[in-house]
């Protein structure tokens, strides 16, 4: 999924804790980490939507809770696909050269954009299996 190791063991943390959730503090604490290296991991979650933010009423402090379906959110996967395969077309395309390397970035990159039009089918497909 291109998770930095912190943004993983968040995630994992998440999935496996009981309430499904937990505090910013409690992520400092229980990965004894910097608060930048915890926020900066939750930023990249919270973009990816593999997390949500979320408010407790009457408290002040946040909670993260894991998404485990904003990875099938078609609108977030399809500008995973784009951005990956502009940058593989933007690297292939300052390199200047006509090599293998070459061709494999623009293989890569025809699979990506397979990947954009293709993956909306399949997810739809799959949707319709579930009860």
């Amino acid at each position: 999924m291109g998770l930095s190791p912190m943004a993983s063991r968040i995630y994992l943390y998440l999935i496996c804790s009981g309430e499904g959730q937990a505090g910013f503090a409690e992520l400092v604490a229980h990965f004894q980490a910097s608060k930048s290296a915890v926020s900066n991991a939750l930023a990249l979650l919270v973009n990816m939507q593999l997390v949500v933010p979320r408010q407790v009423e009457g408290r002040r402090k946040r909670y993260f809770a894991v998404n485990l379906t904003g990875m099938f959110d078609p609108v977030n996967l399809s500008r995973r696909f784009t951005a990956f395969r502009g940058m593989l077309d933007d690297v292939r395309l300052r390199r200047g050269k006509d090599d293998a390397l070459s061709g494999e970035l623009a293989k890569v990159s025809g699979f990506y954009q397979f990947m954009e039009a293709e993956f909306p089918k399949l997810l739809q497909r799959w949707k319709a299996t579930l009860p």
